[in-house]
């Protein structure tokens, strides 16, 4: 009787490509493509040398773009990074990994 259904959201599509790369001074810039339906993404890092190895992926926040520049890595640290793409659906598949040497 004129009252519209509620959308019923679905998850966006998966990430396909994500480049990690080193900037200089500690930091990573991550870039990744457009994923259908996505609202924003949020960023997982894991460091998989040096003192501080991480056991498993860890938040590196959101972001609203397609690019983020993550900080405050040390030097010569190799570093995986993952975007998962998400928005009032849920979470959609993880990008492919990005691995890149800090600087």
């Amino acid at each position: 009787f004129g009252l519209n259904i509620p959308a019923n959201p679905s998850a966006p599509e998966a990430i396909e490509t994500l480049t990690a790369t080193a900037a200089g001074g500690g930091k990573i810039h991550c870039q990744w493509s457009y994923s259908t339906r996505m609202v924003s993404t949020r960023l997982l890092t894991k460091r998989t040398t040096g003192s501080e190895i991480d056991d498993d992926f860890v938040s590196a926040g959101t972001t609203g773009g397609l690019e983020k520049t993550l900080e405050r890595f040390v030097a010569s640290v190799v570093v995986q990074v993952k975007a998962i793409p998400y928005n009032d659906g849920g979470d959609g598949s993880e990008s492919p990994t990005g691995t890149v040497t800090v600087t």
